[in-house]
């Protein structure tokens, strides 16, 4: 059966490398997803958003490549779709959507099996060290620094795991990665969210 995967993770968390590692199977990643006999294809269309204020054309191509691209999936001969999602993906308040991608998604894809893998290393050091390292980081290391500390770092991966965790009544099945070293899978996290226990 065609899968779809979303992959979220904070900037550092490990979506690149994760696909690198993918395509190159690197440590035997795809035995450790269970993915080592599927064919595999990504799409990770870029945003550019910089400001709260998001350029509405820009989020309406966005969502067209991502229908286009999983109608192509259904009609090739790939196992395995994985999309590379940002925030404006999962949190309809951040684009003034009515509707996310997560949302659009699984309503014209209903059949599709779905998941949601959130990249988040254990050690939240681990992140806020490579999310400093980042070039976004290094453009205005000073002025990043004092806008985004360890506790708006916290804040924001609570608010994603919320966020994301929230679609599991949508079909989707939701677990964690962490990429602090090697990738472990954490299928068995509980996140009480508002409105919804797992």
């Amino acid at each position: 059966m065609k899968k779809l995967i979303w992959v979220f993770g904070k900037l550092g968390s490990g979506k690149e490398t994760l696909i690198e590692d993918i395509n190159n199977n690197a440590d035997n990643i795809k035995e450790i997803f269970d993915i080592e006999k599927e064919k595999i294809s990504c799409v990770d269309i870029p945003y550019n958003g910089v400001s709260i204020i998001y350029d509405a054309f820009q989020l309406y191509n966005r969502k067209r490549a991502f229908c286009d691209a999983i109608t192509n999936f259904l009609n090739d001969d790939n196992d395995i779709l994985i999309l590379i999602g940002q925030y404006i993906d999962h949190d309809n308040r951040s684009n003034n959507a009515i509707t996310s991608n997560l949302e659009l998604i699984a309503s014209q894809f209903p059949n599709l099996d779905k998941e949601i893998m959130i990249l988040n290393p254990n050690d939240p050091n681990v992140l806020y060290e490579r999310f400093k390292n980042t070039d976004f980081f290094k453009s205005d290391y000073e002025f990043n620094l004092n806008k985004y500390s360890m506790h708006w770092l916290n804040f924001a991966i609570q608010h994603m795991r919320e966020s994301l965790f929230k679609y599991q009544e949508m079909g989707y099945k939701v677990y964690e990665v962490d990429t602090t070293g090697k990738y472990v899978i954490n299928d068995s996290v509980k996140i009480k969210v508002r409105g919804f226990n797992e």
